[in-house]
């Protein structure tokens, strides 16, 4: 069930036998059991039967560990596994051959020990013989690459330029690709790959339980914010990977040109779609962009210093004393940044709010009371903005971004029905009484709304005859219609 629910790789039966089979009891069933009441009836037998089951752990399934894991074939390696272990030693023996010769230009060591103990470098750290296939090497080569972006996501979070909650999400999609490599599955964008994401489904869950309720409004505005300045973190940390791993790729000499050139067009593509998300962030919302980049780079340049004095000083480079000082300024630089505040429309409410026919001509006393119950909510892209069967009851005006809308077809496929961009207008049908959702909309790219809730209009309506007639007059075009 955890395999199934995290996504987790495959664990295989006889690797399920071995992690029972390796269950060794020993001090804290001991202990646990010696701290059982005097008085308590059974506590001798309890002790028996304990020391009982220690003693067998250690004593049959300790030495038997090894022989049970060469009969369940578990120490033997497949091709790719083969491949990682020659290109493993290879590296190895030419790391070891430059130290000799930095220990020879240092006039550390002759040059008969020089050639002496290289050879033995050479004969221990020999590469071993293998059926070699060609596409070993370039699968070999994309895991090596998982491998570099692994490193640099691990020094963007212990840098503190990244959370952990993004560091594990992170982690969690290049451990996916790694399996996809590994099974030669094409890994894909859709639905159903983000549904394989244990965050991005939390994430959604939360949306779809904030977004259709009246009073929770201002908090899905509030987290909406966070999670846009999360995905910028992300995509952030994607660029730094993917370039790491650019980089690195010029070294993997076991690789043609043709294979190499490959390799770094697929890396490509992927750092201008990372760079092309920032860039329509930054376009969509100027200040908002302008404000998140600050703070950040003020963020990974303080906790850059913080992590290099750590260092420092576990090195005896710089006293406890002179390390707490530093690390008590930086930390309070770190809680005095301010936070980012949710993108505001340039557009203002009354101007957006009129552009809908059903409050169009309004007069401006109206507009403002309708503008001023009015809630603006950002939604990322893919994110569902309303679904269709849901139960709602607000109206929502597109400030920026694009929207499509879908509906479920037959055979379980979506239909697009329409593509939404600023100034349009969707959920109108809640304000005339009807609850249920007859289709689904999903954010196509950063998208803010404006959310209007029904009963803020109904209220009005029984102020001001003139929404309640438009009401009526909807839905009875609606009516006929059907």
């Amino acid at each position: 069930l955890t395999m199934k629910g995290f996504n987790l790789p495959r664990i295989s039966k006889g690797e399920k036998h071995i992690m029972w089979w390796g269950g060794l009891k020993g001090g804290l069933a001991i202990a646990i059991v010696l701290s059982i009441p005097d008085e308590m009836t059974g506590k001798s037998l309890l002790i028996d039967l304990t020391l009982g089951v220690v003693m067998f752990t250690l004593m049959v399934n300790a030495p038997t560990i090894r022989p049970l894991i060469n009969r369940l074939g578990i120490n033997r390696m497949d091709d790719q596994e083969m491949e990682e272990w020659k290109q493993g030693i290879n590296m190895a023996r030419e790391n070891g051959g430059r130290i000799l010769d930095r220990f020879l230009n240092a006039g550390v060591i002759s040059r008969s020990t020089h050639h002496r103990v290289g050879q033995q470098v050479k004969k221990t750290l020999q590469a071993p013989q293998s059926g070699h296939v060609h596409n070993q090497d370039i699968r070999h080569a994309k895991l090596q690459l998982l491998r570099i972006e692994l490193a640099e996501l691990y020094k963007l979070y212990q840098g503190g330029v990244i959370q952990q909650y993004i560091f594990l999400d992170l982690k969690g999609e290049l451990q996916r690709k790694r399996e996809h490599v590994i099974s030669g599955i094409r890994s894909d964008r859709t639905i159903r790959a983000r549904k394989a994401n244990i965050f991005l489904r939390l994430e959604d869950a939360l949306v779809g339980f904030l977004r259709e309720r009246d009073i929770t409004a201002g908090l899905l505005a509030r987290y909406q914010n966070v999670r846009l300045s999360n995905h910028l973190v992300k995509d952030v940390a994607r660029i730094l990977m993917t370039r790491a791993a650019l980089e690195h790729l010029p070294s993997m000499d076991f690789l043609n040109k043709k294979e190499q050139e490959e390799i770094r067009e697929s890396y490509e593509q992927r750092l201008s779609m990372f760079r092309r998300n920032i860039n329509e962030t930054r376009q969509d919302f100027p200040d908002f962009y302008q404000r998140f980049e600050g703070r950040l780079s003020f963020q990974a340049a303080l906790a850059g210093a913080l992590s290099q004095t750590a260092d420092e000083k576990e090195h005896g480079i710089i006293g406890a004393k002179a390390y707490a000082n530093i690390e008590r300024t930086i930390k309070q630089e770190l809680s005095r940044l301010p936070s980012i505040a949710a993108p505001v429309a340039e557009l203002g409410k009354n101007d957006l709010i009129g552009i809908v026919p059903l409050f169009k001509d309004l007069p401006d006393e109206v507009l403002n009371k309708i503008a001023d119950e009015a809630h603006v909510v950002t939604f990322l892209i893919d994110d569902t903005v309303i679904g269709e069967g849901d139960h709602g009851d607000a109206l929502y005006i597109v400030v920026r971004g694009e929207l499509g809308v879908y509906r479920q077809g037959e055979e379980e496929r979506e239909e697009h029905l329409a593509t939404l961009g600023p100034g349009d207008f969707l959920g109108e049908t809640a304000l005339l009484g009807e609850s249920i959702r007859s289709a689904s909309v999903r954010a196509l790219r950063e998208s803010t709304l404006l959310r209007v809730t029904s009963k803020t209009v109904m209220e009005l309506a029984d102020q001001y005859p003139v929404i309640a007639e438009r009401l009526e007059r909807e839905r009875t075009a609606r009516i006929r219609s059907e």
